[in-house]
C-alpha cells in the first residue's frame, strides 16, 4: 500500500502493539467502537499491551482535549495511552486485576466532578452531576451555594468562580476523583493522579503525586539476576540503599545498557517521577555493587 508505513502510524496500531504492518478493514478501512463492550475490550487490550511492554506510567483520558495535556507533561508513548472515553469504571475494574505502577485519569471539569461524587460511567445518559453536593463543595471556597446549586452546568459554575475559586474547586474535585478511582482499585499496587483540564487544554487542578517527585510514586524495576542490591542515584525522595526485587514490591522491566547481560559491569536504569518533566530514565548504580 503507499505510504502504508506513514499511515499506520496514524491508526491504533502503535497503542495496541502492532507494528510492521497497516490493518485495513470494510470499505472505508476505519473501524469504530460503536458498542459499550466493544470500547471497554479496546480499554483492555490497551493494558495488556501496556504490562507487556513494563511501561511504569499509564494515561487513561476522556478525551482529546484532556489527552494532549497529558502528552505535553509526560511525553509518553502511544502504548501507554488508554483513550478511556467515559468508561473509567471499565479501565478500573480491570487494572484492579492487571495493575500499573502509575496511572493518570486526566479529564474535563465535569466529567471530573462526576468522578469525584462516585460515577464510574461518565456519559451524560448514565450518569448526572449533583450540584446541591457541588455548592457544599464550592462554598467552603467563598462561592454562592445557591447559585451553584441552580446552575445548569459545571462549565456554568467554573465560569462564576474567581480564578483562586475555580483553582481550589478544581483541585479539590481532583482529590475526590482520586478517592474514587482507588476505591475501585481495592487495593492495587498503582499510584493514582487525577488531572481536571479546561475546554482550552489547560491544567485546572491535580491530585496524586506523579509527576512531582512524591514519595509514593512507584518504580518500575526488576532484580538484576546478579544478586545485587543498587542505590538510587537520581533525585529521588526515597533514602538510598533500598533493596531492587519482587519482595520489595516493585514490578515492571530493567533496561540494561550492555545487552541485556545481567553482572557486575551491567547497568541498570530505573524510571522515576521527576519534578519537571513526568516519568524519566535515570541511571542506577552497577548491578552487584
Amino acid at each position: 500500500m503507499p505510504d502504508g508505513a506513514a499511515i499506520a502510524k496514524k491508526t491504533w496500531n502503535p497503542r495496541l502493539g502492532i507494528e510492521g504492518g497497516i490493518s485495513i478493514l470494510g470499505t472505508t478501512g476505519v473501524v469504530r467502537p460503536f458498542s459499550c463492550s466493544a470500547w471497554i475490550a479496546s480499554i483492555h487490550r490497551g493494558i495488556d499491551v501496556a504490562r507487556a511492554n513494563a511501561l511504569p506510567h499509564v494515561m487513561g483520558s476522556t478525551g482529546a482535549t484532556s489527552e494532549g495535556w497529558g502528552q505535553g507533561a509526560y511525553s509518553l508513548p502511544d502504548i501507554a495511552l488508554i483513550d478511556m472515553g467515559d468508561f473509567v469504571g471499565g479501565m478500573l475494574k480491570y487494572m484492579r486485576r492487571h495493575p500499573v505502577p502509575n496511572l493518570s485519569i486526566l479529564g474535563g471539569f465535569g466529567k471530573m466532578v462526576k468522578l469525584s461524587q462516585g460515577a464510574i460511567d461518565l456519559h451524560s445518559a448514565r450518569s448526572q452531576v449533583d450540584f446541591d453536593a457541588l455548592a457544599a463543595l464550592a462554598c467552603r471556597f467563598g462561592m454562592d451555594r445557591d447559585a451553584v446549586a441552580s446552575a445548569n452546568s459545571v462549565l456554568e459554575v467554573s465560569q462564576m468562580a474567581t480564578d483562586d475559586q475555580r483553582s481550589a474547586l478544581a483541585e479539590a474535585v481532583a482529590a475526590g476523583a482520586r478517592e474514587t478511582a482507588l476505591s475501585h482499585l481495592r487495593g492495587a499496587e498503582t499510584v493514582v493522579e487525577v488531572a481536571v483540564i479546561s475546554r482550552d487544554g489547560q491544567l485546572l487542578g491535580r491530585a496524586g503525586t506523579i509527576g512531582k517527585g512524591g514519595r509514593d510514586v512507584r518504580y518500575a524495576a526488576q532484580d538484576t539476576g546478579a544478586g545485587g542490591h543498587c542505590r538510587i542515584t537520581g533525585r529521588d525522595p526515597r533514602p538510598f540503599g533500598r533493596a531492587v526485587g519482587p519482595a520489595n514490591g516493585l514490578s515492571g522491566r530493567c533496561h540494561a545498557e550492555s545487552g541485556g547481560i545481567a553482572g557486575a559491569d551491567a547497568r541498570w536504569w530505573l524510571w522515576w517521577s521527576g519534578g519537571a518533566g513526568g516519568i524519566l530514565p535515570q541511571q542506577w548504580c552497577r548491578a552487584g555493587d
